[in-house]
């Protein structure tokens, strides 16, 4: 209808504008309830950086805590933040907990099942071990990964296909 085509337009120009203009002009984001998030992800084997979960991992983490450190110091620009933080959610950011609480809530990762599931090529099979046990052992491994990045606060947003690790 004429009006959804007219809301679509609004929506359109509301998110275009908070770039320039700046999220608190950007009424619908919900910092608490539907934060924002920056969410890099983890790429194939052999694509450059993020290849490995291990330096996923550390990538989120450090970046994590140098946001942290950053919004608890005195640069001009990180204490802005935290004061319009703070003014728009009624959350204080005082400690280290509630500073990495708050970096945790707005910084994470993409995580793509596929393209981990691409490292079984490089997992190697244990002697005597079936093809069918080095899937097996290599599916519970990245499970189990994947709920460790989960708990941790490293994974917030989820690509999940299924492509039986032949391919992304």
């Amino acid at each position: 209808s004429e009006k959804e085509k007219i809301h679509d337009e609004l929506r359109k120009l509301k998110y275009e504008m908070r770039t320039w203009v700046g999220t608190k002009d950007y009424t619908d984001i919900d910092l608490i309830n539907r934060p924002l998030y920056l969410a890099p992800e983890n790429m194939l084997p052999g694509y450059g950086s993020l290849t490995s979960l291990e330096e996923y991992k550390a990538v989120i983490r450090m970046t994590q805590e140098e946001f942290t450190k950053k919004i608890l110091g005195n640069e001009p620009e990180y204490k802005k933040l935290r004061e319009e933080y703070e003014k728009e959610t009624g959350l204080k950011i005082k400690t280290h907990d509630d500073a990495i609480k708050l970096a945790k809530r707005h910084i994470g990762g993409t995580f793509d099942n596929a393209h981990a599931a691409v490292w079984l090529k490089h997992f190697k099979r244990e002697n005597g071990e079936s093809e069918e046990h080095r899937i097996d052992r290599f599916n519970k491994w990245l499970n189990q990964q994947a709920e460790d990045m989960a708990r941790a606060g490293i994974i917030k947003h989820i690509h999940f296909n299924d492509t039986q690790a032949k391919d992304d």
